[in-house]
């Protein structure tokens, strides 16, 4: 029971504001009402259906009426964070705040969290942290398109080509240095699987979310580039068919790219243009 009404809870938050946004041109507090509206012709059906009765204390009516009142500002913001980075850049910064904010709500007002064990506490922790380590990664990447888009515009160059250049550092560099490291401890396989994986998650499903659901336009250095990188993966796919191979031979797989690089620094980011 539990589940369902977990699952119901997820697809009822998850469905109302891109229904609530579909119609273009309609000003935001307009759209608060009519979520108002909604909510209002709602809690009257159940209160008529199950029988209820009002009650006017404090603490069974004004409470939950001052929550109401939040909860419609909540919506506002919510609207206007849609319309300004999109709906699903804002959920998956605000989703992550909620499971952290209804924690503390929960250890605080109501004490769920008092027969936690220790070991529970250091899950909830690494839990809490990867939630925080997301919403930064959510809102470092936004910073990073833009600033990249800001960089193509200010050198004139297509913003393609600079990713091309900048992008590959910027992600694989992180997990070059977890490599290095396990290399030092003599874990090679883990070392060589952490980028192996990473690139393969990389260029296969990130890319081809990005192909189907954005009007993407490669143009000629971008099918340079795509060859380079078939090229590269089968030289890769040689060297490797024994199952071992020596690092010298494995560095020989970055002079399609320094190549590449070269090329658009000597040609002023118009290779093929």
């Amino acid at each position: 029971m539990t589940a369902l009404l977990a699952l119901t809870t997820v697809l009822a938050w998850g469905f109302w504001i891109p229904v609530a946004q579909a119609i273009p041109g309609v000003p935001q507090r307009s759209r608060v009402f009519y979520v108002a509206l909604g909510n209002a012709a709602f809690a009257l059906g159940a209160l008529v259906i199950g029988g209820g009765h009002l009650s006017f204390g404090w603490r069974p009516f004004w409470f939950p009426l001052i929550g109401g009142v939040v909860w419609i500002g909540g919506n506002y913001f919510a609207f206007r964070a849609t319309e300004t980075v999109g709906l699903a850049r804002a959920s998956g910064s605000w989703t992550p705040l909620n499971i952290i904010v209804a924690f503390i709500w929960g250890a605080l007002l109501f004490g769920e969290l008092s027969s936690f064990t220790r070991a529970n506490f250091v899950v909830l922790g690494a839990g809490m942290v990867l939630i925080l380590a997301g919403i930064l990664l959510i809102v470092g990447s936004q910073l990073f398109v833009t600033a990249l888009d800001q960089t193509a515009s200010a050198l004139q160059v297509p913003a393609l080509v600079l990713a091309l250049v900048i992008v590959p550092v910027a992600t694989e560099l992180p997990e070059t240095l977890n490599s290095v490291l396990w290399v030092r401890t003599n874990d090679d396989m883990l070392a060589f699987g952490n980028v192996a994986g990473s690139a393969t998650f990389q260029s296969c499903v990130l890319a081809s979310i990005g192909v189907v659901f954005t009007t993407w336009h490669p143009g000629a250095a971008g099918l340079i580039s795509a060859t380079l990188t078939v090229l590269t993966a089968a030289f890769l796919l040689t060297l490797l068919w024994n199952g071992r191979a020596r690092g010298a031979l494995l560095m020989l797989a970055i002079v399609p790219w320094v190549a590449y690089v070269v090329a658009q620094v000597a040609t002023g980011g118009r290779l093929a243009f």
